[in-house]
């Protein structure tokens, strides 16, 4: 016997949205069997430091790093803040705005020797470039993962494709104001490493 719920899972999956209406009645399925069918995970957040100098960084070794960069303007104009995580427990958030040249030459040699997750690489590529960052190694890039899985996939937002992968049920994050960013970070790189691994 055909599970409508299951089918109505994978059609949604697929990026069918128009068949989901036009399936016959006895294919219907109630708004309760769908909450039931929903993928929800809780997500583990550590530790969020807020560091005053690139020095401060504490990553452990051997490991691929979580990273974003926030900008302001357009094409990695005015860098804000980088969020570095290199595991679930902690997570390190550095107002770029205030690093001196020398912690800039330092964060350089730290990240050069390590492979960088991202849910948008060539947006943090950018950012990271502006501050004087440059040759970065990619291990993942989330955009372009969930593009390969699913060509047809319109999301194109953190949030959506969490919402489709696990079922994320938070607040967007493209919504999240800079200056509020440092609050959210655990969950950012929570999200992010949720969705390479």
């Amino acid at each position: 016997r055909l599970d409508a719920a299951k089918l109505q899972d994978e059609l949604r999956r697929l990026e069918f949205r128009s068949l989901l209406k036009q399936l016959p009645e006895s294919m219907q399925v109630s708004q309760e069997v769908q909450a039931q069918h929903a993928h929800v995970s809780e997500l583990v957040t550590g530790k969020i430091h807020v560091l005053k100098s690139a020095a401060q960084l504490r990553l452990e070794a051997d490991v691929p790093l979580v990273l974003h960069a926030r900008c302001s303007g357009k094409h990695g104009r005015d860098p804000q803040v980088l969020i570095v995580s290199s595991s679930m427990a902690e997570t390190f958030v550095l107002d770029v705005k205030k690093i001196s040249k020398e912690e800039r030459e330092h964060l350089q040699k730290v990240l050069n020797t390590r492979k960088i997750i991202c849910f948008d690489t060539k947006a943090d590529l950018k950012c990271m470039a502006e501050i004087g960052i440059k040759g970065l190694q990619v291990e993942h890039d989330i955009v372009v993962g969930a593009f390969l899985i699913n060509a047809l996939l319109r999301n194109s937002t953190l949030s959506d494709i969490a919402r489709d992968a696990f079922g994320y049920e938070g607040d967007d994050f493209e919504s999240i104001p800079t200056e509020d960013l440092e609050h959210r970070a655990a969950e950012f790189t929570a999200v992010i490493r949720k969705l390479y691994e």
